[in-house]
């Protein structure tokens, strides 16, 4: 990476805000391994965790994250230019999973920057409001699972990228 995409890719301006965190959702995520896992939460100290179960809850915090970036890069609504090559190959050739590419790539947040500039209004329209229940609904109701309890799987993603499709079709013919 080039200085000048170091700094690019690293500065934040008022028009560049943080639309998302992993590190939001790390408490609920824990709470979730635990029921998941069957550890009792009043016992369970975070810093016992080896790297495996570690790794599962970070999965657990970024997963929506990572299928909101993984369909804007496919539907080139993402800022390709924000990231070297290769690095969009090992995304595009599913050589790593969404939530690794956003934790490794995007130090676990997910700044509006990522988007281009056209396409941030839809960003703040449905992202920073609807998003989270399209989500939501579809990990209860389609996976039967637990929203802060499901790890990254291209399978998964590819059951869900549909749902986005539909928010960006309902979003353009307003």
């Amino acid at each position: 990476m080039s200085i000048f995409q170091f700094f690019r890719k690293n500065s934040h301006n008022a028009n560049n805000f943080c639309c998302d965190k992993v590190d939001y959702y790390w408490d609920i995520a824990i709470e979730t391994f635990c029921k998941i896992h069957n550890k009792e939460m009043s016992n369970f100290d975070p810093e016992n965790l080896n790297e495996d179960e570690e790794n599962i809850v970070w999965e657990y915090a970024g997963n929506h994250i990572a299928f909101f970036l993984i369909w804007a890069f496919q539907n080139q609504i993402g800022d390709e230019e924000m990231f070297e090559e290769e690095e969009l190959q090992l995304l595009r050739r599913e050589e790593i999973s969404g939530t690794e590419f956003v934790m490794e790539y995007c130090d676990g947040k997910f700044y509006s920057d990522l988007i281009k500039a056209p396409y941030r209004s839809f960003l703040e329209d449905y992202y920073m409001r609807k998003y989270m229940q399209d989500y939501s609904a579809f990990v209860e109701n389609e996976l039967g699972g637990i929203v802060f309890g499901i790890r990254f799987s291209w399978e998964i993603y590819r059951k869900f990228a549909p749902v986005l499709d539909r928010a960006y079709s309902e979003y353009v013919h307003i």
